[in-house]
């Protein structure tokens, strides 16, 4: 078979050598890097209360906490419901402590049912149950 230059078919074959140079790094640049790019970032703490400014935007979140059927999860619903339409005002309609319904109504805390009852009746909530 011909090729572009005349004659004969041929097979080419040639090596290539590529250097890669590491970047000459002196112990502890990482570090100072990373803690540069660290001390650069800020956040701002997040707090779902201040995005449920609606009934319905609370309504919806406590309706997919009473569906998952947990317990925690339902308590932390209630809680940032509270957190969303004022705390104080929660705690005096249930005579309890703030610092007792921010413990009890966080990720963490196991509020008891008339704990639940009490802010569920403060936020004009109904607790009812239907056969499933």
């Amino acid at each position: 078979m011909p090729t572009p230059g005349g004659g004969s078919r041929r097979e080419w074959r040639a090596t290539v050598t590529f250097t890669v140079t590491p970047f000459d790094f002196r112990q502890g640049d990482i570090a100072r890097l990373t803690e540069d790019a660290t001390m650069k970032l800020k956040t701002t703490p997040f707090d779902p209360a201040d995005f449920l400014d609606t009934e319905e935007s609370q309504i919806e979140l406590l309706a997919d906490a009473v569906e998952t059927g947990d317990a925690k999860y339902i308590a932390n619903a209630l809680g940032t419901i509270a957190r969303a339409r004022g705390m104080t005002r929660v705690a005096q309609e249930t005579g309890l402590t703030r610092q007792a319904l921010y413990r009890s109504l966080s990720k963490t805390g196991d509020p008891r049912l008339t704990t639940l009852l009490g802010v569920a009746k403060s936020l004009g909530l109904k607790l009812t149950f239907k056969a499933a």
